[in-house]
């Protein structure tokens, strides 16, 4: 079993069927649940930006305006990047006091 300190974490993702850990080195598959990390995790680090994401804006490096109100968040050490929806975009600008 590894342990990632919460300041490696890029973001959490959920696809098909499984929540994976994605940091700057690579990922790994976890056993919670979006919902049950969303209420475990630091909330002054981690917020949930569509039903697939939740990030660390501690490693967010550029946040991009998109199409139809969504942004596009690039990360620390990666070239990975995500996008949060329209239906979480207000909460997020609101997180971030935007």
């Amino acid at each position: 079993m590894d342990i990632i300190v919460h300041s490696r974490i890029c973001y959490f993702e959920a696809r098909n069927n499984a929540v994976y850990c994605v940091t700057a080195d690579g990922e790994y598959r976890v056993k919670e649940k979006l919902y049950e990390l969303e209420t475990t995790l630091p909330e002054d680090r981690f917020i949930r930006i569509s039903r697939s994401y939740i990030v660390n804006i501690e490693n967010v490096s550029r946040i991009i305006p998109w199409f139809g109100r969504r942004l596009v968040l690039r990360f620390n050490n990666t070239k990975k990047e995500v996008e949060v929806s329209k239906n979480y975009a207000s909460a997020f600008k609101a997180f971030l006091k935007i």
